[in-house]
Parts: structure tokens; C-alpha cells; sequence
């Protein structure tokens, strides 16, 4: 299993460096979509597992709620708990 450690001096150029540039240009514009969606938002590199996740605040905590991990031919944005979101559209699966 991948290391969860994370470092502060870890940049999300040293995440997606090894990518094509097609997918850097969709991690990339997949963290600003994020980050102008929810402008709280805690970003941090999770180099282990090579990708980026955001946490918000929550009190005096902050707690996990999304991700961006490049592929070698995508990028996935992930919901940790997305099965728990709320889905007014029912647009969503039953999280199988």
C-alpha cells in the first residue's frame, strides 16, 4: 500500500511532472475548479499516493472530502464519501 505521508516542500509539479501534458493541463484545471468551488479549501500533496487532496475546515479540525490523482491516459476527481452526498438529480450510483 502507498505511503500517506505527506510533505509541506512537496509540489504539485513533482506530482504530475512524469505525466503527458494533457494530463497535467486536466489535474490542473480540475484543482482550480476545486479550489474556486470551495475557496476554503486545505490543498496538500499526497506524494505516495501521487495525488492532490483537499480538506476543509471543519472547527478547530478539517476533514477530508476530495481528490485529484493524474493517470497515465486520465484524471480522476474523487469524493471519499461521495455515496454520502446528497443527490437531488440522482445522478449518482449506489457507490458499488
Amino acid at each position: 500500500m502507498p505511503s500517506t505521508k505527506q510533505r509541506d516542500t512537496v509540489t504539485t509539479e513533482e506530482v504530475f511532472g512524469s505525466y503527458s501534458p494533457d494530463v497535467q493541463a486536466i489535474a490542473n484545471a480540475l484543482r482550480q475548479l476545486v479550489k474556486a468551488t470551495v475557496p476554503e479549501v486545505q490543498e496538500r500533496v499526497a506524494l505516495g499516493w501521487q495525488l492532490i487532496g483537499y480538506r476543509v475546515p471543519d472547527g478547530s479540525r478539517s476533514r477530508y472530502f476530495c481528490f485529484v490523482a493524474p493517470l497515465v491516459h486520465e484524471v480522476r476527481l474523487g469524493f471519499e464519501y461521495g455515496v454520502l452526498l446528497g443527490d437531488q438529480a440522482q445522478l449518482k450510483g449506489d457507490g458499488s
